[in-house]
């Protein structure tokens, strides 16, 4: 039922501004735009979504030039304790995160009163890290990044379109080619028993590179301020 309100609003919005507003580049011009996912007849009621899970952001520098910032980030804590004597007493703590950051910049093409062409390029830095701490009477463990956890390093380049069908409101697709190369994290394990501590730093290694094109799943729905 959401996808049909969602499209409806979407149809309505036309119809009011479409026709009635100014040439829609003219008001491309300066501020700030925001992005979202949109996949108005995905079946499973997500119509908008983070693409790549980053909130993306555009600065208009100029008609032509335009400056572009994906970030995305999210944090999690799990806890556990048993809640027995002290003697039983075991808490287990897990933390996970991630932030992701994808700078660049973008060309726009002459197009029509609406329709607005463009190239861009931009980096891609992305990181994850993970630390689980097990704790009882005269011991504690702390184990950070075990896993396949990595830090990315990349470069994309992208052409796409915008589609102005009110004056501040479009929507739009991208496709583009991505080169990332993906360094693994150490994993390092400190143990205290009885007030001493002994680390463990296995000095395992691992790399992934992958080059290869890259499309959205869903349009792109955008607003400006």
């Amino acid at each position: 039922m959401n996808k049909y309100l969602i499209v409806l609003a979407m149809i309505t919005v036309y119809v009011i501004a479409g026709n009635a507003q100014e040439s829609s580049m003219e008001s491309a011009k300066g501020g700030l735009s925001l992005e979202v996912g949109f996949s108005p007849l995905d079946v499973e009621g997500n119509n908008i979504q983070l693409q790549n899970e980053q909130l993306r952001l555009i600065y208009s520098v100029s008609d032509k030039i335009g400056i572009r910032l994906g970030i995305g980030f999210n944090t999690s804590t799990e806890s556990d304790d048993n809640g027995l004597p002290s003697d039983e007493w075991m808490e287990t703590t897990s933390k996970t995160s991630r932030i992701a950051f994808s700078p660049g910049i973008i060309y726009s093409f002459a197009g029509t009163e609406k329709l607005m062409p463009y190239l861009g390029a931009e980096a891609i830095i992305a990181a994850k890290s993970a630390t689980t701490i097990a704790e009882a009477k005269d011991f504690k463990q702390e184990i950070r990044n075990e896993g396949d956890l990595f830090n990315t390093f990349g470069l994309g380049v992208f052409s796409g379109f915008n589609y102005y069908f009110a004056e501040r409101l479009y929507i739009g697709a991208e496709v583009g080619l991505a080169f990332e190369y993906k360094s693994l994290k150490n994993t390092i394990i400190e143990t205290t028993t009885g007030g001493r501590t002994e680390t463990v730093e296995p000095k395992n290694t691992g790399t992934r590179t992958t080059l290869g094109t890259v499309v959205t799943p869903s349009l792109r729905l955008g607003w400006r301020f």
